[in-house]
């Protein structure tokens, strides 16, 4: 009869298997790490454009400016000038004025939006955020890949609301959601489809629920059963990482929340977070 392992034995038998462990959790965390700025660096092109535009515009609008002025000048320096040339010139200038101001707030935006959750998702320190203005924000940042996807987004949310948040974490689960939507949601389905992808956020009691739904393809069965497991990916050999929904699964946790397939919800798929609610 082989004889049974002391304790010390036990203990160094299970002191590789705890450095094991250790080893895939830390190598798990820096492949999540990576996925986030990888998201990052996917938007950063589309965003380019988007910023690029307005200022082109605001650009453009500042030459005319410059030449309204000269024109005005010249005029101001004849012997003779008609009001109707003054007005005329005065509210060109102004349309001109107000297209700068527009287009750069426009790009200052864009900017800000992208600043803040790069910023965010390098942090995770908890503090009081108004939640609405800041997944429009988030939200606004993917617009430009969105577009270029041909989907249509629709946000439904009260008009403020107010928590206590790791923001950056929130950040990764709505970026994640929309990339793994577009990503798998529609992919096989013909052109002439409307795509659509819709958020919806509110508080109930005490807990914040999100709901994220694409009216795509959806999935099987046996798709819906590993969809959260790290490194389960449908798109294996295409790019595909399948961290996108382990992401949002593991981000949920750490705030305290979870995440789950909402049923009867077709077409497409439908995922429901909870959050807990701290004012």
């Amino acid at each position: 009869m082989p004889a049974s392992p002391t304790p010390e034995q036990g203990k160094a038998g299970e002191e590789p298997l705890a450095d094991c462990r250790a080893a895939l959790t830390a190598a798990n965390d820096k492949l999540v790490e990576q996925e986030k700025y990888a998201i990052l660096g996917a938007l950063v092109p589309g965003l380019a454009h988007d910023i690029n535009t307005p200022i082109g515009i605001a650009v453009t609008a500042a030459t005319a400016v410059e030449d309204f002025a000269a024109a005005l000048q010249a005029r101001l320096g004849g012997e003779r000038v008609s009001r109707a040339e003054l007005l005329a010139l005065a509210a060109q200038i102004a349309n001109a004025s107000n297209l700068i101001a527009s287009n750069l707030q426009r790009a200052a935006d864009l900017i800000g939006s992208l600043k803040a959750v790069a910023a965010d998702q390098a942090s995770v320190a908890e503090m009081s955020i108004e939640l609405v203005s800041y997944v429009r924000g988030v939200v606004r940042v993917h617009q430009p890949v969105l577009r270029s996807s041909h989907v249509e987004v629709a946000f439904d949310a009260p008009q403020e609301l107010h928590v206590r948040m790791v923001p950056g974490m929130l950040s990764q689960i709505v970026s994640n959601l929309i990339m793994n939507a577009l990503a798998h949601a529609f992919d096989g389905l013909p052109d002439s489809q409307a795509r659509r992808v819709s958020l919806s956020l509110r508080r109930d009691g005490d807990r914040i629920v999100l709901v994220f739904a694409d009216n795509g393809r959806g999935v099987t069965p046996e798709v819906r059963e590993r969809m959260f497991e790290a490194h389960f990916t449908t798109r294996r050999g295409s790019g595909g990482s399948g961290l996108g929904l382990h992401i949002v699964e593991t981000m949920a946790q750490r705030l305290g929340g979870a995440v789950s397939v909402v049923d009867g919800a077709a077409p497409g798929l439908t995922l429901r977070v909870e959050l807990p609610y701290r004012a």
